[in-house]
């Protein structure tokens, strides 16, 4: 029996203009200007809203004890704030979601 092969999400990259009419929350704390955007697209099952928010705290995790450390968004979140960008969850229950991390190109 050979062991299950890994299998990577679609890994995307894009440049991203946040303009000053973009609809930008200032918790994102993005300033106008050119970011990159490097993304991450899957189709698990989704996070609720209560989840996303609480995705990128230190040790927070949705799977069973002993099975993750909780470390993996939050680790991006803050590579993408010392890269003077933000880390952009977008999800919904039952529909995967996208991982986008921002990081200015102006610094």
């Amino acid at each position: 029996m050979q062991p299950a092969q890994a299998r990577l999400p679609p890994i995307f990259v894009e440049e991203v203009s946040v303009r000053a009419e973009d609809s930008v929350t200032p918790a994102d704390g993005l300033a106008r200007g050119a970011y990159v955007c490097l993304g991450v697209r899957d189709t698990g099952s989704g996070m609720d809203e209560e989840t996303v928010r609480r995705a990128v705290d230190p040790f927070f995790s949705t799977k069973e004890l002993g099975k993750g450390t909780g470390l993996g968004l939050s680790m991006i979140h803050g590579l993408a704030v010392q890269l003077y960008g933000a880390l952009k969850l977008i999800s919904t229950l039952g529909g995967g979601h996208v991982g986008r991390t921002l990081a200015s190109g102006d610094h």
